[in-house]
């Protein structure tokens, strides 16, 4: 048997549950306690995570049994008498802190700076580690516990942060569920394809648009399909991709017809520089055999009448 379990003024404990019960009735001040051993998993670390596999099946008295079995072949003497208490002894300082309870108007302002105005928006999930909303916001204003810990208010940050940037984009976006049925559109998509949003919310996509490519994404295995479509006499590169796990379809439309039309004139233009430059080469090639042509005229009339002065002086 352990000996805490008989000793008043000491006490081991194990697993989340039994410990705060424990703390609880300390705080209550109902226990006089001066040694307390608390472990957050249940069975301490005999039964923690760092436990190999194999010994899944075996139970906390069994494990206990087979350490205190080899400490015992280890040391060749009694569990814990090679410990001197002494070894293991030390003073503390009494470092506590009085902490001010908030008032009710400053819990209400953290609370609605994380997205909690009601007690229904209090979820109380306990994934911030307090048990409940409001612990949290007053663990807060003392300075135990930061806002950002509330994962539902960061995961809706995050969503409203999203659903910001798509309101924001020039690009036309449209979500569909899994059966193409319009859940949400940009206001860009609206604008492009001159829709209403509350005619088409609701309402299948193929009430508007073609809707055989995203047919053919739902029936492949692909979850993107990107290609270039005309719409409204506009080149468009659409991007469609689906979300299995939310069972969602997602189009987004690029209109690339303005850079198409600039990429079709730099083209034009680099092909008529190439042409005048090629008539250019071919002028001063022509204008080069000319000179060569006139040159050697020259050259022949000008050998001829030197000839004829050379005779003349020899005959002379």
């Amino acid at each position: 048997m352990d000996d805490s379990n008989i000793q008043s003024d000491l006490i081991s404990i194990s697993g989340i549950e039994d410990a705060r019960k424990l703390f609880d009735s300390i705080i209550n001040k109902s226990l006089n306690i001066k040694f307390i051993e608390a472990l957050a998993c249940e069975g301490g670390c005999i039964m923690g995570p760092a436990k190999p596999d194999y010994l899944n099946n075996k139970s906390f008295y069994e494990l206990k049994d087979n350490i205190i079995q080899a400490s015992n072949e280890n040391t060749n003497s009694q569990p814990y008498e090679c410990i001197s208490i002494k070894k293991i002894s030390r003073k503390y300082t009494n470092k506590s802190f009085k902490i001010v309870e908030p008032s009710e108007e400053e819990i209400r302002i953290v609370l609605a700076s994380i997205g909690k105005f009601v007690p229904e928006d209090e979820l109380n999930c306990g994934a911030c580690g307090y048990n409940s909303c409001r612990d949290k916001a007053i663990a807060v204003i003392q300075g135990l516990a930061e806002k950002e810990m509330c994962i539902p208010f960061m995961k809706a940050q995050a969503e409203k942060l999203s659903s910001v940037i798509i309101e924001a984009t020039p690009n036309s976006v449209v979500i569909m569920d899994d059966n193409l049925v319009v859940i949400d559109a940009n206001p860009a998509f609206l604008k492009f394809f001159n829709l209403n949003k509350d005619d088409i919310t609701g309402y299948p996509l193929s009430g508007f648009m073609d809707d055989a490519p995203f047919k053919e994404l739902l029936a492949g295995v692909n979850q993107l399909i990107e290609t270039r479509v005309i719409y409204n006499n506009r080149e468009v590169k659409r991007i469609i991709f689906s979300v299995p796990d939310k069972k969602l379809v997602t189009g987004i439309f690029v209109d690339i017809s303005d850079a198409e039309t600039h990429r079709e004139a730099l083209l034009k233009v680099k092909q008529e520089t190439l042409e005048r430059a090629q008539k250019v080469i071919n002028k001063q090639m022509r204008v080069a055999q000319e000179i060569a042509g006139l040159l050697g005229e020259t050259t022949a009339e000008t050998k001829v009448l030197l000839g004829q002065l050379v005779k003349i002086l020899q005959q002379e």
